[in-house]
């Protein structure tokens, strides 16, 4: 497990930016390509399909990244940063300026220009005294800030397992596999909205290069696609799933797959459950995500879905986390 020190301040904020990056080129990537193929200006064949592929596996890849199990007790034995005012800088700079003898040519031709650039040295170490006294009060503040958050957290408060998912924020990238989040919480589990993107996020077509070098594109079939995405729901709904365990002490979370889908009553798109799953942090810690099929590995989970390699999905009823606790208990 990692301290508060090594998640906060290096592997969160670095996992996180490399991801962002590269989500970022994959999207670049699909733009790019959707903007040749409508311009009929694909010169690089290799690179557009190199393009499309890179797409393509971002997305069904999410749910292999996660952070690191956070450990909240490490967090409270914490040492509290020291917030100092001093002037470290200041008077190192003003004792090479106090040392200073001017040389043999110094003496001759004037050493002003030497001292003053000695005396904006010592202009420039107060303005760094300044900017590291800020840094320590930031930490502090910073540390006060966990530290709270982490005795609510040992204390089963839901609201600090909110404050916990805000602070450290692991669904930051949220934009490649969902719209929003929905969270709540109770002591011993949380329960997870997850509005997912639609499937135009998904190509309908498939690309490759002919014997002759060109470009080949053609409409992927239904039911292709279809199952890609399903992986990419799946695949969302996990990395929620792991997100959640890894940052909050709790052994259960459910989470529901949310999309829009036209009410055949009413005739207007709605908010409808598509896939709800009970994930428990044992079983979760099981599976090799490197290797597993998204959509195949909900088997390993109370879950609710109905799919079809030709319609897709169709609405479920979401999981009652609290009617399962209270069969079990009964």
């Amino acid at each position: 497990m990692v301290t508060f020190r090594q998640v906060a301040r290096t592997y969160v904020y670095l996992a996180r930016a490399a991801e962002r990056d590269r989500n970022r080129q994959a999207k670049e990537s699909s733009r790019l390509y959707k903007e040749q193929i409508k311009q009929n200006e694909i010169e690089n064949v290799t690179e557009t399909i190199r393009r499309y592929e890179d797409y393509i596996k971002v997305l069904m890849s999410v749910h292999k990244n996660c952070a690191d199990k956070i450990d909240w007790q490490q967090i409270i034995e914490d040492d509290e940063p020291l917030v100092e005012k001093n002037n470290l800088h200041e008077d190192a700079a003003q004792k090479i300026l106090n040392d200073f003898t001017p040389s043999f040519f110094e003496k001759i031709f004037g050493s002003k220009k030497k001292t003053q650039s000695l005396e904006q040295a010592i202009e420039q170490a107060k303005i760094q005294d300044k900017k590291d006294f800020d840094t320590a009060k930031e930490t502090y503040a910073d540390w006060q800030k966990i530290h709270e958050i982490a005795n609510g957290v040992l204390a089963k408060n839901p609201q600090s397992y909110a404050d916990a998912l805000n602070y450290f924020e692991p669904f930051s990238s949220i934009d490649s596999f969902g719209s929003r989040i929905h969270m709540s919480f109770e002591k011993d589990y949380a329960e997870i909205e997850l509005h997912v993107n639609d499937s135009e996020v998904i190509p309908d077509y498939i690309v490759s290069i002919t014997k002759t070098g060109k470009l080949s594109k053609k409409d992927m079939p239904k039911s292709k696609f279809n199952e890609l995405y399903q992986d990419y729901v799946c695949g969302g709904l996990l990395r929620v799933a792991r997100e959640t365990l890894a940052h909050l002490p709790i052994q259960t979370v459910v989470v529901h797959a949310m999309a829009k889908m036209v009410n055949t009553a009413t005739g207007h798109l709605e908010d409808v459950a598509i896939v709800s799953s009970i994930v428990p942090l044992e079983t979760l810690n099981s599976l090799n995500f490197e290797t597993l099929d998204p959509s195949d590995s909900m088997k390993n989970f109370l879950h609710n879905m109905k799919f079809s390699k030709i319609n897709g999905f169709s609405q479920v009823d979401k999981l009652n986390i609290k009617e399962k606790i209270k069969s079990i208990n009964s």
